[in-house]
């Protein structure tokens, strides 16, 4: 989940690595919770650790690109067998 976050634009060059770290696990964090798994226990330590620096100011910053990204991934994740987003699809597929 934490590298597909990154493939769906949230790179270094973009975000700086300490903030585009944060996003990416935030995102992870969405979407497994979405899905019943509990990855708190990975997560938070990790985003902890990046967000040293100011980096955590990056969660209320891009908080709307952090749902975007998530939304997108779980639409997908949800949508099971339905082909009608075909584009979201085949943008995860690729990533």
């Amino acid at each position: 989940m934490h590298e597909l976050a990154h493939a769906l634009d949230v790179g270094y060059e973009q975000y700086g690595r300490d903030q585009a770290e944060v996003l990416v696990d935030c995102v992870t964090y969405i979407v497994c919770a979405s899905v019943g798994l509990d990855v708190g226990g990975e997560s938070i330590p990790y985003i902890a650790g990046w967000g040293e620096d100011g980096a955590l100011d990056a969660i209320h910053e891009y908080a709307e690109t952090i749902d975007a990204i998530a939304r997108r991934i779980e639409d997908t994740v949800h949508a099971g067998g339905d082909t009608s987003r075909g584009d979201d699809r085949i943008a995860l597929e690729a990533a």
